[in-house]
């Protein structure tokens, strides 16, 4: 079936609420925010419907069997309702309001066929639904947001009601995948030409929120487009996430080499999905510096471990380290109302800002000096606000 198009590609970037990650020394910091609270609205869909063979999962055997009818942008109420696709508006963490500037427009998934009993590129989706486990006698399931037909496409935009199931994990029933390394890419590079673009950054959010995860900015690109170099690790364990946002029930589906379409695999009820902020300056980057994007780990990744070459990482990632159910995402967050100039595209000079340099001197101890009072500045006038 032909992929349907998605709303959300003719929209104008939706404004997004990130937290601002808090520098606790001069140097380069190792914290994340966790995200308190959001905003959403929703958005309606085309509408679209198909019908496939179940795929269980030998652990959630609740989809029944045979065929299913799958109808999408359907919330369940008469004529199939609105209520389609969960857009993401805003969140933050304080006082603090960041907004979406600029989606990354490559999502690629880096496979190892070493893994037994996945194929090539297995498909694995989940999806809201407002069809429960009791309703499954005539095996049709409702499902709220657009229909996706790969995880690439399920896993770019502001749609949060749609993403992928144990993402990392090579060893779990039917539900697995060969999936190493996940790479957002940004081919036109963002700058870090001013002090205050150290607080911009990346957010990571997962049904469920319970599940560890490894995340690096991409420092270079090959003549392929393939990430060729990168900054330091940072590994969050499965307490890392923040608090519950908003609960969903949801389908996952599942479609393997040479099938036509995904067919339903497995109903998670009753999950919520839980976010983290990582600004650049969490994630090690310095002024001047220019990145392409960043890469998602499984939960077993090593600080020592080569991550360019994902050939190397483990094949037997388990689903405590490898069960992340990750959410759409792949977008760049700024501060709300701030300059970005130069932020996008082509790499800049470095633009001091009067208010975090000494005149006359130079050299590295003038730069943390300027960055420590930058940060104090940002707290200060967070405080007053």
């Amino acid at each position: 079936m032909k992929e349907q198009p998605h709303p959300w590609h003719s929209l104008r970037p939706v404004q997004i609420g990130w937290a601002l990650g808090l520098i606790a020394s001069i140097g380069m910091a190792q914290a994340q925010q966790a995200i308190d609270t959001i905003t959403t609205q929703w958005e309606q869909g085309p509408g679209s419907s198909y019908t496939a063979p179940v795929q269980p999962d030998a652990n959630a055997s609740n989809v029944g069997s045979g065929t299913a009818t799958l109808i999408f942008n359907d919330d369940g109420t008469s004529g199939g309702g609105s209520d389609h696709n969960l857009m993401l508006i805003t969140f933050g963490v304080g006082v603090l309001t960041y907004e979406v500037n600029d989606f990354l427009p490559r999502v690629e998934f880096r496979r190892n066929p070493a893994v037994p009993g996945v194929g090539a590129e297995r498909q694995l989706i989940w999806l809201q639904t407002t069809t429960g486990q009791a309703n499954q006698a005539d095996r049709t399931f409702r499902i709220n947001p657009d229909q996706s037909n790969s995880m690439e496409d399920a896993l770019l935009g502001p749609i949060i009601n749609r993403g992928t199931d144990n993402v990392f994990d090579n060893v779990s029933s039917n539900n697995k995948n060969n999936i190493q390394r996940i790479d957002y890419i940004y081919d036109a590079g963002l700058n870090v030409v001013q002090p205050s673009f150290l607080d911009f950054g990346f957010g990571v959010m997962e049904r469920g929120g319970n599940d560890p995860f490894g995340i690096a900015t991409i420092t270079s690109l090959d003549n392929s487009g393939l990430p060729s170099g990168y900054g330091p690790l940072r590994t969050l364990s499965s307490t890392s996430w923040g608090p519950n946002l908003v609960q969903l029930d949801t389908l996952v589906v599942r479609r393997d080499d040479g099938a036509p379409e995904l067919g339903p695999s497995a109903l998670v009820t009753g999950q919520h999905l839980r976010g983290i902020f990582f600004s650049l300056d969490d994630l090690g980057v310095s002024l001047g510096d220019t990145i392409y994007g960043y890469s998602l780990f499984g939960g077993d990744i090593g600080l020592t471990s080569n991550l360019v070459d994902w050939m190397t990482f483990p094949t037997n990632t388990s689903a405590a380290n490898g069960g992340m159910d990750l959410v759409s995402g792949g977008i760049a967050f700024t501060i709300q109302g701030q300059d970005t100039d130069g932020f996008f595209g082509t790499p800049a000079s470095v633009i001091p800002e009067p208010s975090t340099w000494l005149a006359g001197l130079t050299g590295l101890g003038v730069l943390a000096w300027g960055k420590a009072r930058y940060r104090r500045k940002k707290r200060s006038e967070a405080s007053r606000s």
